[in-house]
């Protein structure tokens, strides 16, 4: 916690501490002002019977900064102290100086630190160093010798080695699959802390910055915040509620000392959360959006389970999930796991509720072969329907598909593309339970349609037909694969979706020097 955070707008040359300002244009002129080195905590050690060092862990040790100031005695020259307002009086004297240097508010409070402000008149930006007060001395005046100045020589014990940027930036993270980008520009100092802001409604809110995924199991109501602060000098995560919130951190969140932003690196900042994904409709269910962008090479996420063949989440090296910094960013899929490899999948951890089911996702490497995304199956995909990517030579088709196995498909409607496969085509099925109808479309649009309208249903559409899947490499040529998918949606059509809440970022820039 910081105490006494008086800031005011200084100019170069000026110090403050709590409401006193010191330095250019005051009574208190700073003479001299001595940072002292830091030292450096390291786990050096000489390897045994050679000339020869091993370097450990270094770590910086703060230590302090010693200020001397001359302060002017408040008062009028003799005969003078009649005949106008003493203008001394609304200025600091020693003794304000000795009183604020105690820092009785924070002294005896486990953690608290204060603000030193500073405005060098090299860079002209106003900084602020975070501490804590030490030592004070100064020169005895008895009142007899009416001295002009008295001398004292302060010290401030620094939290850390570096100096923060006055003002707080700020902006506000998009909601979604695709980020931002931040670059911190400002401050040539190393990574720079952050505080999270949530804004409910949010529920399970899972936050991207960097290389960091925050995640929290909570449930944030409208009209409530949390603040998710890797500040050192208020490393929490909070409510407004003033409940603690560390608990509920969870996945692959790292410890709050290590959130931090880097120096002139492009950064992604995104977030989601259940509430993104819920929608709320008179029959009420929820979508669901699948993230594998933190699953390893290969590792399909434990959200699927696998009905036959091998899947695995591959990079796709030469489309990226962004054009603002493609090299940063390439995207994850998935696929089958090998040539000759019927695979199907079916997903685990959420199921629709209704029969106006839709999935959705993107074509990744439109190889040769066959690939489907599965909608109204039963947890272990012996009846169910679907829409099948297809590429035969130079053929392309989209078709309706129903199955009675994880690898015994049936084709039902088609329509030849006569493009080519993009990466950047998104393919979906749904059902219209009105019409019995399956609708597949490509980027939005309607391309093949069937109607399942015999007296007993090919597909049946149960309670227990509620699953959502995949099938790769359908035919299971030697040389063929199908396409990959990833960017993958699925929902009720009945629905809407609900109000979701808001998340900021906020961070203080960082300075290697005063």
């Amino acid at each position: 916690m910081i105490k006494n955070d008086y800031y005011r707008n200084l100019v170069a040359g000026q110090w403050q501490i709590g409401p006193i300002v010191m330095g250019h244009g005051t009574n208190i002129k700073i003479e001299s002002v001595d940072v002292k080195p830091y030292d450096v905590q390291n786990q050096d050690y000489q390897v045994s019977r050679t000339n020869e060092k091993r370097f450990g862990f270094d770590y910086l040790t703060p230590t302090t900064i010693e200020i001397t100031m001359q302060i002017m005695n408040n008062r009028l020259l003799p005969g003078y102290t009649g005949t106008f307002t003493n203008f001394w009086h609304s200025m600091p004297t020693v003794n304000d100086v000795a009183r604020e240097w105690r820092a009785d508010s924070v002294r005896a409070t486990w953690g608290e630190m204060q603000p030193l402000y500073v405005c060098s008149k090299l860079s002209n930006t106003p900084k602020m160093i975070f501490g804590r007060t030490g030592q004070f001395g100064y020169m005895f005046d008895d009142g007899y010798n009416q001295g002009e100045v008295v001398k004292a020589i302060a010290e401030f014990r620094r939290a850390d080695t570096l100096a923060y940027g006055v003002a707080e930036n700020v902006t506000e993270l998009a909601l979604g699959q695709t980020p931002q980008y931040l670059i911190r520009g400002i401050g040539d100092g190393p990574d720079a802390w952050f505080r999270l802001l949530l804004y409910g409604p949010i529920t399970n809110p899972v936050i991207t910055v960097g290389e960091y995924q925050i995640e929290m199991n909570v449930n944030i109501p409208t009209g409530t915040m949390v603040e998710i602060s890797s500040y050192p000098w208020q490393r929490r995560a909070v409510g407004t509620d003033r409940i603690n919130l560390a608990s509920s951190l969870s996945g692959t969140t790292k410890y709050l000392d290590q959130l931090t932003i880097p120096y002139k690196v492009p950064v992604p900042i995104k977030w989601t959360s259940d509430e993104a994904n819920t929608w709320v409709p008179a029959l009420g269910n929820q979508s669901w959006e699948e993230d594998i962008d933190d699953h390893k090479f290969f590792q399909i996420p434990s959200t699927f389970t696998t009905l036959a063949g091998k899947a695995a989440v591959r990079f796709d090296l030469f489309n990226f999930g962004t054009t603002t910094f493609p090299w940063l960013t390439p995207r994850t899929y998935i696929s089958a796991a090998m040539f000759s490899n019927k695979t199907a999948i079916i997903y685990n951890a959420k199921q629709y509720k209704t029969t106006t089911q839709y999935a959705q996702a993107r074509i990744v490497e439109p190889k040769a072969g066959k690939s489907a995304i599965v909608i109204m199956s039963d947890p272990a995909m012996t009846n169910y329907a679907g829409v099948m990517v297809e590429t035969v030579g130079l053929n392309r088709f989209l078709r309706i598909i129903t199955g009675t196995s994880p690898t015994n498909v049936t084709i039902r409607a088609s329509w030849q593309n006569p493009s080519l496969w993009a990466e950047t085509d998104d393919v979906a099925i749904d059902y219209n339970p009105t019409t019995k109808t399956y609708t597949g479309y490509l980027n939005g649009v309607s391309r093949v349609t069937w109607a399942d309208t015999a007296a007993t249903p090919v597909v049946s559409t149960g309670t227990t037909k509620r699953s959502q899947g995949f099938l790769f490499d359908i035919d299971g040529g030697l040389l063929t694969t199908g396409v990959g998918f990833a960017s993958i949606i699925a929902y009720d059509k009945t629905v809407v979706a609900a109000p979701t809440g808001r998340v900021l970022l906020l961070w203080r820039d960082t300075y290697s020097v005063i």
